[in-house]
């Protein structure tokens, strides 16, 4: 109660009475791999980071080839000026007509296949960002995939965790009947709490992965399955 006041903001006066949610299994939908994939590839900041990439690539290419032709215009100009004050020397009427203007071109005619190289490099590092950008995107879907899986199988474990915390409660209830009529011992009313206290922890738990499991598909597709509609925020509000 302490960690989860202190995580809540809580005071000490606020006493916390932990409830189990009825009815969970009714709310959470089966997904669909297809569906959350194509989710996934459009909101996930991780489509646009591979697009940017491969975009960096091709334009190291395209940079590396215009290169080999670069071609640099250059302008020059000059001119010289006498009188006996510094700044009068600059003034148009003192300058002398030997003005010089110098335009020209530079083109590289041979550079013994240092932009050729430059062009094979730039397009084998394309080649190896597109295996990793192909790789990384294997990786994701496997991971999509496996998000939803274990989002699926999860309810029914839920399911499972559900009837055994049930039977475990009854026979503690039968238990406690036939110990008071002295059937049975003090061991046996002990091993039938601690079965149900078991089962209770392990319904909790699986109610918990599934909980996981459901925030973290969102997290990937910013997508609320629930409410079958786009997360979104208005971030002028939140400013306000």
């Amino acid at each position: 109660m302490f960690q989860l006041r202190s995580f809540l903001g809580y005071g000490e006066d606020i006493i916390i009475k932990p409830a189990i949610p009825e009815g969970l299994l009714s709310r959470m939908p089966i997904l669909s791999y297809s569906q959350v994939v194509t989710l996934a590839r459009e909101n996930n900041p991780f489509t646009q980071n591979i697009q940017k990439r491969m975009l960096e690539a091709s334009r190291d290419v395209s940079q590396a080839k215009a290169d080999r032709w670069n071609a640099t215009l250059f302008v020059s100009f000059g001119m010289s000026g006498q009188e006996d004050r510094f700044a009068q020397a600059f003034n148009s009427n003192n300058w002398r007509n030997n003005q010089v203007v110098n335009v020209g071109i530079k083109i590289p005619i041979l550079d013994w296949g240092k932009s050729k190289g430059k062009v094979k490099i730039a397009e084998a590092n394309r080649e190896v960002e597109n295996s990793k950008i192909e790789k990384e995107q294997i990786d994701f879907n496997q991971n999509v995939y496996l998000r939803v899986q274990n989002f699926n199988s999860q309810s029914k474990q839920l399911e499972l965790a559900k009837e055994t915390d049930i039977i475990a409660q009854q026979r503690y209830n039968t238990s406690i009947e036939a110990f008071v009529l002295g059937k049975i011992d003090v061991l046996n009313l002990n091993d039938s709490q601690s079965s149900k206290d078991e089962a209770r922890r392990n319904y909790i738990e699986q109610m918990y992965l599934l909980w996981s499991y459901y925030y973290q598909i969102r997290s990937l597709t910013l997508y609320d399955f629930l409410g079958n509609k786009e997360i979104s925020a208005d971030y002028d509000k939140i400013v306000d």
